[in-house]
């Protein structure tokens, strides 16, 4: 067991943080995706799931926060703390319909028709 989380930790959360220049604007979170809230204090294996409830723009109109509903109830927490593990329902529906997804990053991937 010790294995798989030393596995979880090194490989699989390292990749859900990218760290690229923004060089075109991108999409932020949207209600319903489901997401990982980094804790500061906490290891990332015991970082809690959460469903994005509600985005808050700051004046700019860029999402910069939102209410996560996690086990134990709803927090708000910056988007810069958020892993994206799934996206909203409606992403997904659109990737049955156009065959390709658009991640954060704004990178477009091809999805075959088999896999959808």
């Amino acid at each position: 067991m010790a294995q798989f989380w030393k596995r979880w930790r090194t490989e699989y959360l390292v990749s859900l943080t990218g760290r690229n220049k923004w060089k075109a604007s991108r999409a932020g979170p949207r209600v319903g995706d489901i997401v990982l809230v980094e804790e500061d204090i906490v290891k990332r294996q015991n970082w809690k799931l959460g469903r994005i409830e509600e985005c808050q723009a700051g004046l700019d109109k860029v999402v910069r926060s939102v209410k996560v509903r996690t086990i134990d109830g709803v927090v708000t927490r910056p988007t810069r703390k958020l892993h994206l593990i799934e996206p909203a329902r409606e992403v997904m529906d659109d990737v049955h319909r156009a065959g390709s997804v658009t991640s954060f990053a704004g990178m477009t991937s091809n999805v075959p028709a088999s896999q959808v």
